[in-house]
């Protein structure tokens, strides 16, 4: 009895060793395969896999891997067989109707493979994952219609509105039916509007072509004019005519959305300061102004001020150029800038009001500034610099962030000059905006004794718009002034 056991014992040991060899044996050819498939040889790789087949028929690896070589070498008919001999084997892999659907289009058969493709819907009504791999089926033969039917029908299967909105939109978009694909976004919004921005994102791939944003915004006015109260709507469209450039429309719709929304001028100040940013300089005053005119118990108030003076400082810039580029073109002499003493009254007014808010000190820093870069008034810019360092101290740090990196870029080499006088230890805890003022202060008073050697000189480098410019001329005029004479 003992040896009989033994004997039994070695027989299964023998018999799951050659298992085993055979299962590694399989292992090496099916990697062997699929190295030739990166190669590109597929006609070795089919070779491979259909003694993988032979000796496993049931195997789907093997199966999905020999279809995929016959697809490949375009056997269409030993494709279609083999599909219909696996689902005869496993009658519940219908969704190979889809793949045998596919391949009988390929083979020539297009009225056939329309017809697998509807047994497959008709098998699976409503199955969202049928739907989808019938669809992927159609598109990847270029049956853009036929795939759009599909998932419109699927969606009224599945009594979901918003199933299938990115496929159907993507489809759209390909064939150039802007307007259909922001209906089918406008969906998603509707059930949910939190989606702002990824309906954004998707729509801005081809707000780039001016029919895109076009048809995208017929559509949308056309929603927001049958549901005149979704604040959702409306920001798509607003975000619509900034995208091209209709700041004016963008006011318009952000005085509704401010209203509707009850933001008490949070969404207005919002677009007033992405206006200024994009140089929409009117239109930024307009919505600044806007936000003020709710009055001092606004958090906004001081803030939109200080944007509306910021807004009209810009404006004076670009009113100065396109006033020189008249001078140079025509001849005639224009108003050297325009609007350029409003704002700096304006930055007053917020500096009188409000002599001790964060607003006040950015106000003051702007006069500086505006002093020095644009009107070469050393002295003045110096006089405000100083009221600058003697306001309070504390802030914000944004407040003074901007202030800084502009000072760093535009006065370089007066921080290294001025460093002597005014060491960085002793002004540790100075708030950035403090320390932008006296480093510029520094500049100045360099600059003062430069211009002293030859005033006449540097009236002259006012013209100069940057303040690299200025300096570079100041410091040839001293050079030219120190210079012995022969």
């Amino acid at each position: 009895m003992h040896a009989t056991r033994s004997i039994s014992f070695l027989l299964l040991f023998s018999a799951a060793g050659m298992l085993l060899a055979q299962d590694q044996e399989l292992t090496r050819k099916l990697q062997l395969g699929q190295s030739l498939e990166q190669a590109g040889e597929w006609s070795r790789a089919v070779i491979l896999y259909e003694d993988l087949v032979r000796s496993d028929s049931l195997n789907y690896v093997y199966f999905d891997a020999l279809r995929r070589a016959y697809t490949q070498l375009k056997e269409y008919r030993k494709a279609i067989v083999l599909v219909e001999r696996r689902i005869s084997q496993h009658p519940g892999e219908t969704f190979l109707l889809a793949h045998a659907g596919g391949l009988t289009f390929d083979s020539g058969e297009t009225v056939r493979a329309d017809s697998l493709w509807k047994t497959a819907l008709r098998l699976h009504p409503g199955n969202r994952q049928m739907i989808v791999l019938v669809a992927q089926q159609m598109q990847e033969r270029r049956l853009y219609e036929q795939a759009i039917h599909t998932f419109e029908s699927g969606r009224e299967a599945t009594k979901n509105p918003v199933d299938f909105v990115e496929e159907l939109a993507l489809l759209h978009s390909a064939r150039q039916s802007y307007g259909a694909a922001v209906e089918e976004y406008l969906r998603l919004l509707g059930a949910a509007p939190h989606q702002l921005g990824y309906v954004e994102s998707r729509i801005a791939s081809f707000t780039m072509k001016e029919e895109g944003v076009q048809r995208a915004r017929v559509v949308v006015q056309a929603a927001v004019d049958r549901s005149p109260g979704d604040v959702t709507f409306r920001s798509l469209l607003a975000w619509l005519a900034i995208e091209q450039g209709d700041h004016r429309t963008a006011l318009k719709e952000y005085r509704m959305i401010d209203e509707l929304s009850k933001a008490n001028g949070r969404e207005l100040y919002g677009f007033a300061q992405r206006a200024l940013r994009e140089q929409a300089f009117q239109v930024a005053a307009e919505a600044f102004q806007a936000v003020s005119a709710a009055g001092s118990s606004s958090v906004l108030y001081l803030p939109a001020r200080l944007g509306y003076a910021r807004a009209m400082e810009s404006l004076s810039l670009r009113d100065t150029m396109i006033a020189a580029s008249s001078v140079e073109t025509s001849g005639t002499t224009a108003e050297s800038f325009p609007t350029l003493d409003r704002a700096v009254a304006l930055y007053r007014e917020i500096v009188h009001d409000a002599p001790q808010s964060d607003a006040a000190v950015q106000a003051l820093y702007r006069i500086g500034l505006v002093a020095f870069e644009r009107s070469f008034d050393l002295d003045g810019a110096l006089t405000a610099f100083r009221q600058v360092q003697g306001m309070p101290r504390a802030g914000p740090a944004h407040c003074s962030a901007r202030s800084r990196q502009a000072l760093h870029r535009t006065y370089g080499i007066g921080l290294s000059i001025s460093a002597h006088n005014w060491p960085c230890s002793r002004h540790a805890l100075t708030p950035r905006l403090h320390y932008s003022a006296l480093w510029s202060e520094a500049l100045i008073v360099i600059l003062r004794t430069m211009q002293s050697a030859c005033r006449s000189f540097c009236k002259r480098t006012a013209a100069f718009r940057t303040p690299s410019l200025r300096l570079y001329a100041a410091i040839s005029c001293r050079r030219n002034a120190s210079t012995p004479r022969h």
